[in-house]
């Protein structure tokens, strides 16, 4: 296992030029040929972002988003013809300005990295808290397992006893959600789902003894969260830390980051281009679908059409002075109260360009144009940047301490980067605060053990 991680680094060196290379086959040297150049430069970059030897797994994954999504993705797609959505072919301007502008976001992130200031040596008392809980209390290890049980069976109700539908999200075995409303459904999937998973968690690997309860939890949480039976993104943020942590921890659960450097990005990267596109099998699961599964066509399904469509949001969109950013940033206020909620970018984007399906995404740059124009791109960079290596600090402070609630909560958010990066920004950073949301009710159960009552 050591002669594994510590070549990581080679072998991620690999699978980017692989990917280079794979690509490269079906590029010819045309009128587009500038084009291909200022996407290999965002490549460059977004790789140099990715070894950045002061920063961590926020930033790397920012790094991975940039190259697949504004490097590999849009060079395959322009020398294949690729439109997705049946939307109309785009303009040699609309993707010009788009590669350029995707360049200078990119290159701010990075240069915004180097900036040096002096963050704050202090920290909070709930940040020491959460690397501070590495272990529970024989009170607390009922409690979660209690809730753990619970929680399972009211799910289990919800979907009339049909545990078959907790392994897929639609097709022949799937059965609905016994719930009236959309906001009730949200909840169920997107807080109460991760909240049994993350419950079980903290009891598998915060508990000492007990195999069996370990065992039982363990598939309780596989059949709460199965990888075919929820979104993408709760897969990645779920079972990816999982993976990881198997390859940095060392004896007694200690985290040894500077080790690994490069297992979080090459996992990453493995992900998008095979495990992903492989649960699609299952998840919208049917005999024919299975039969008939081409990997190269699920490829061109959509799935990375982040660079398309911010080139659409260039081509029909309209600035709106960060109003949707309001409205994401007020997502539980319900549209029956708040009647003028803004829609998703997504959406609004897919209406305005008449495209075969509207439940798209928009990717952050896309955002930040929609929201404040091209200063939003300019300043957009630099500030999540600088946000990603503040964060980062904290986990570096204890990256060779024991295993803790802390590293826990920073795998989940480090592997949220590439599905809040490919948006729609609305939606994406409601899951990601419910995701939050789970783990500070578990941090307010700690620590308020002895106010608990029986």
């Amino acid at each position: 296992m050591q002669f594994f991680t510590n070549n990581l680094k080679y072998e991620f060196y690999l699978l980017v030029l692989l990917s280079f290379i794979l690509i490269a086959i079906n590029v010819q040297i045309d009128e587009n040929a500038l084009l291909y150049l200022v996407h290999i430069l965002i490549g460059i970059i977004s790789v140099i972002i990715v070894t950045r030897k002061d920063c961590a797994m926020m930033t790397q994954a920012s790094g991975i988003f940039f190259l697949v999504f504004f490097s590999i993705s849009p060079i395959y797609e322009l020398s294949n013809e690729i439109i997705y959505w049946e939307g109309e072919v785009f303009t040699y301007k609309t993707r010009l300005i788009g590669v350029i502008m995707t360049f200078l976001f990119v290159l701010f992130f990075w240069l915004a990295l180097s900036i040096k200031f002096s963050f704050n040596n202090g920290c909070s008392s709930l940040i020491q808290k959460l690397f501070s809980i590495n272990t529970i209390t024989t009170k607390e290890k009922r409690l979660f397992l209690f809730f753990s049980i619970i929680g399972f069976f009211f799910l289990l109700h919800l979907y009339s006893y049909q545990i078959q539908s907790l392994f897929v999200i639609s097709g022949e075995f799937a059965v609905d959600l016994n719930i009236d409303t959309k906001a009730s459904y949200l909840i169920v999937q997107f807080f109460l789902r991760p909240l049994i998973f993350n419950m079980g968690l903290v009891y598998i690997l915060f508990s000492s003894k007990t195999m069996f309860y370990k065992i039982f939890l363990i598939l309780l949480i596989i059949c709460v969260c199965s990888p075919s039976g929820v979104s993408r993104f709760l897969v990645a943020a779920l079972y990816m830390p999982l993976i990881l942590l198997g390859l940095m921890c060392r004896l007694k659960k200690k985290i040894v980051f500077s080790h690994n450097f490069y297992a979080f990005p090459s996992l990453l990267l493995i992900s998008l281009f095979v495990i992903f596109p492989l649960i699609e099998i299952f998840r919208n699961f049917s005999f024919e679908k299975f039969n008939n599964f081409s990997y190269f066509e699920n490829q061109l399904g959509g799935s990375f059409d982040a660079f398309q469509m911010f080139l659409r949001a260039l081509d029909v969109g309209s600035v709106n002075y960060g109003y949707g950013f309001l409205g994401a940033f007020l997502f539980f206020i319900p549209r029956a109260i708040w009647h003028s909620k803004p829609v998703t970018s997504g959406l609004e984007i897919s209406q305005l360009s008449s495209l075969r399906l509207e439940n798209v995404s928009m990717p952050i740059i896309g955002e930040l144009y929609l929201n404040f124009w091209y200063f939003g791109i300019i300043l957009g960079a630099p500030l999540i940047a600088l946000l990603f290596k503040k964060i980062d600090s904290y986990y570096l402070r204890y990256k060779c301490s024991n295993f803790s609630l802390g590293h826990l909560v920073y795998l989940q958010l480090a592997c949220l980067v590439v599905i809040n990066f490919r948006g729609g920004l609305l939606s994406t950073l409601a899951y990601t605060i419910s995701i939050l949301l789970t783990w500070f009710l578990i941090v307010l159960i700690l620590g308020t053990k002895s106010n608990l009552k029986y």
